[in-house]
């Protein structure tokens, strides 16, 4: 019967090492997605500042479909804010 328990033992011991690699991958896990929901912040706060720049809420031609002219991000944002003046 000792011999039993010592085997249990011995088996639940060696899971541990398991366990902590896994705690250790979830910890850098939730630091990245914690990193990330930073940055989508930061992108909605600046989508809000450049709303105000335009006046309303403006969508880039890759947003909507795309429209008759290939712009690149840099010249759609001056021709939005250009007609914001």
């Amino acid at each position: 019967m000792f011999g039993v328990r010592r085997s249990r033992y011995l088996t639940c011991h060696n899971m541990w090492p398991d366990v902590a690699d896994h705690t250790a991958e979830r910890d850098t896990l939730k630091t990245e997605r914690d990193a990330v929901k930073t940055e989508r912040d930061a992108l909605k706060a600046e989508v809000d500042r450049l709303e105000k720049l335009t006046g309303k809420a403006a969508k880039p031609p890759a947003a909507s479909g795309g429209g008759d002219k290939k712009l690149t991000a840099d010249e759609w944002l001056a021709e939005e804010l250009k007609k914001g003046k």
